[in-house]
């Protein structure tokens, strides 16, 4: 079973999480002339994986067999690769 209040679940899930600082990224970039202007510049690999991650969360959070062994390795991968950029906050509790 994932916790999502424990990490890395936690860093991904939420309002401040890493998924919706990608979104809000996104969403940034769509409202610039440039995409890759503004404070956060162009998208960064971490962001597009953030999004599948949670997507994946979600799904092992409601399927018996999941191999969250997998889905573990995958989130401590992409928080170690998130820890280059400096917009990035890390959340270690769910909000």
């Amino acid at each position: 079973m994932i916790d999502l209040e424990e990490l890395p679940w936690c860093a991904f899930v939420g309002s401040s999480g890493l998924t919706r600082q990608a979104l809000d990224r996104r969403s940034d970039r769509d409202h610039r002339q440039a995409p890759d202007s503004g404070v956060f510049g162009p998208e960064r690999e971490w962001e597009r994986a953030a999004l599948v991650l949670e997507a994946d969360i979600w799904a092992a959070r409601h399927c018996q067999v999941a191999d969250t062994t997998t889905l573990r390795e995958r989130a401590d991968q992409l928080l170690r690769a998130c820890h280059n950029d400096e917009h990035v906050q890390i959340s270690r509790w769910r909000t």
